[in-house]
């Protein structure tokens, strides 16, 4: 199988390709805004690189969230444009659980939990638990760095994700055994197709977004 995918939803714009388990190309790039103008080019770019044209490949794969507005409606707008255009299913990741999946087998063997973090640039964290089979421990949710780490049942932990640091301190100072993982900060594209690559084929529907908070929007004046 050879998928297409990419991440614009948090601080980074990044595509790969992927082909039965093997990264054809990849590009990652760094960015808080501009995904709207670098995600096509980057998509051309690692085609190229593998050598392939959009008819050869069998899915799509996006991250969905939680993120900024903004990078979330990039990414799903440039889902859903492709997926149409091509004829091709797509397969939505939270970026929750490709950050989870980026954690290594010997990180997973010597922790009862995952715990996966999100800066949300707003205040608050976006997190989730997962168990050492990365199969969810709950819904995912939004709160402050206290109550984050207030919420985390006993037991070896591994916390991941661009708000890490922060939670694994506020994790400690409770007496908790937590320590950093050696996942990144932002959703690693290549995961992404991997963990895209095991799920059925998903229907006619688009990827839905995963926001976890509302938009931080004004109402205008009457």
């Amino acid at each position: 199988m050879i998928v297409l995918a990419f991440d614009t939803a948090t601080v980074a714009c990044s595509a790969a390709v992927w082909r039965d388990g093997t990264v054809l190309a990849l590009q990652h790039r760094l960015m808080v805004r501009g995904q709207s103008e670098a995600l096509l080019p980057m998509i051309r770019d690692v085609l190229a690189k593998a050598g392939l044209a959009v008819a050869d490949l069998d899915r799509l794969a996006v991250t969905v969230g939680p993120g900024s507005f903004t990078g979330i409606r990039v990414g799903l707008a440039a889902a859903q444009g492709l997926a149409l255009a091509l004829a091709l299913p797509c397969v939505g990741i939270t970026n929750l659980e490709a950050l989870a999946a980026s954690t290594s087998v010997d990180e997973r063997a010597e922790a009862d939990l995952i715990l996966v973090t999100i800066d949300s640039k707003r205040g608050d964290i976006f997190a989730q638990l997962f168990d050492r089979a990365l199969c969810p421990m709950g819904e995912p949710w939004a709160a402050g760095l206290e109550a984050t780490a207030r919420a985390i049942p006993a037991g070896q932990l591994i916390v991941v994700g661009d708000a890490a640091k922060a939670v694994v301190t506020a994790l400690r100072a409770l007496g908790r055994n937590a320590r950093l993982g050696d996942g990144g900060g932002a959703a690693d594209p290549a995961v992404v197709a991997a963990v895209a690559a095991g799920r059925p084929s998903p229907g006619a529907l688009p990827p839905r977004p995963l926001y976890l908070r509302s938009a931080d929007t004004t109402a205008p004046d009457r």
